[in-house]
């Protein structure tokens, strides 16, 4: 080793969120089927969905980003302040719908 202590679940929030991802990988096709149908979007895009540590001031610890990335087009971006495990389709339906989530 490298004469580094290893950080515990507790000192880096990453590593709490490793737990979460098998499970919430297995919603991840209906999820983003759900941001398809709501943007009215064909199979060009990318859609990508990620679960990411937050550390600024009075944000959530966890948040999800929802991010829509097409050729010859801006990327679009949408923060959801939850886990990726609590998304449904409907909740993402009802976030991108009134865009209140979405970032430049």
């Amino acid at each position: 080793m490298n004469g580094q202590v290893p950080m515990t679940s507790s000192q880096n929030p990453l590593i709490r969120l490793a737990g979460t991802r098998a499970a919430a990988r297995a919603d991840l096709p209906a999820l983003k089927a759900a941001v398809r149908d709501v943007l009215g979007l064909d199979d060009e895009p990318a859609i990508v969905i990620q679960e990411l540590a937050c550390a600024e001031p009075g944000c959530p610890p966890v948040e999800t980003v929802i991010g829509v990335l097409s050729a010859g087009a801006p990327a679009r971006r949408w923060t959801l302040h939850q886990p990726v495990s609590g998304l449904t389709a409907e909740a993402i339906r009802a976030a991108l719908a009134d865009g209140e989530h979405q970032r430049p």
